[in-house]
C-alpha cells in the first residue's frame, strides 16, 4: 500500500494530464510522478530459495515455505554425513524423515546453506510462529544484521554466531526420541548437544525445542 505521506498520493488522473499539457520539462515530471502513482501500491520481493517443498498450504499463514535446493549435490551429502546421505536426499526431494537423526542430518545440512526456513520449520516452540523463529535464525545465520535490543539482551553471543560457518557434524548417539551430536565449527568450537525429537506428520520429526544438554567446547 502507499504510504500515508506520500507526495502523490492525491495526484490523480486529471492532474497528470493537466501537467503533461504543458512545457517538455513539466510533461517529463508529469509522467515520472504517474509512474510512481502507480508504483507505491505495488511492492516487488525476492526471497532466497531454501532446501525443501513444502507440504499442503504452509505451515502457519504467512510463513515462506522451503522449496528444493538443487544445487546440494550427493557428493556434498557424502562429505557431510558419509554412508547416511541418503537419508537426507530423500526429504530434500520431499520425502519425511523416517528418525529422528534424518531430520538432524537435513536440519545440520539447513545450517550449512543457511536455510533459516527449513530450521523455523522443523522446530517446535510454544507461542511462536515460523515466521518470528525463521527471523531469529537469519540473524544467527548472520543473513539479517542483529538490532541493538539484540545486542542488549545478548541473544546472539559469540558462541551461537560460530553456526555460521559449522565446518563437520557428528551423531555420537540416536534412538526414536532424541539425538546426541556435535557440530565442529570454523573459529575452533564444537557445539556439543542432545536434542528430543517427536514426530510429525509434515515432516515426520521435527526438533521439539528441547535438549537434554547444550554445551560449547
Amino acid at each position: 500500500l502507499a504510504q500515508a505521506n506520500s507526495p502523490f498520493k492525491t495526484l490523480g488522473r486529471a492532474s497528470c494530464k493537466a501537467m503533461a499539457r504543458r512545457s517538455w520539462p513539466l510533461r517529463v515530471s508529469a509522467l515520472l510522478a504517474c509512474a510512481l502513482l502507480k508504483l507505491s501500491f505495488v511492492g516487488v520481493t525476492q526471497s532466497r530459495s531454501p532446501l525443501v517443498p513444502r507440504r499442503g498450504e504452509g505451515f502457519e499463514g504467512s510463513a515462506p515455505s522451503p522449496k528444493v535446493k538443487s544445487t546440494i549435490s550427493r557428493e556434498q551429502l557424502e562429505r557431510d554425513h558419509g554412508d547416511s546421505w541418503q537419508m537426507v536426499d530423500k526429504i530434500l526431494k520431499g520425502e519425511r524423515a523416517e528418525s529422528p537423526e534424518a531430520i538432524m542430518r537435513a536440519r545440520f545440512t539447513a545450517l550449512r546453506f543457511k536455510d533459516p526456513q527449513f530450521l523455523a520449520a522443523t522446530e517446535k516452540e510454544e507461542g511462536t510462529s515460523i515466521k518470528k523463529r525463521a527471523a531469529g535464525w537469519a540473524k544467527t545465520l548472520g543473513l539479517e544484521e542483529k538490532t541493538l535490543a539484540d545486542s542488549i539482551a545478548g541473544l546472539f553471543g559469540s558462541d551461537i554466531e560460530a553456526l555460521q560457518e559449522p565446518l563437520a557434524f557428528e551423531v555420537i548417539s540416536a534412538d526414536e526420541e532424541s539425538v546426541e551430536f556435535k557440530i565442529r565449527c570454523r573459529n575452533g568450537k564444537t557445539l556439543h548437544e542432545k536434542s528430543k525429537f517427536q514426530k510429525d506428520r509434515k515432516w515426520g520429526y521435527v526438533y521439539t525445542g528441547d535438549s537434554e544438554f547444550a554445551q560449547w567446547n
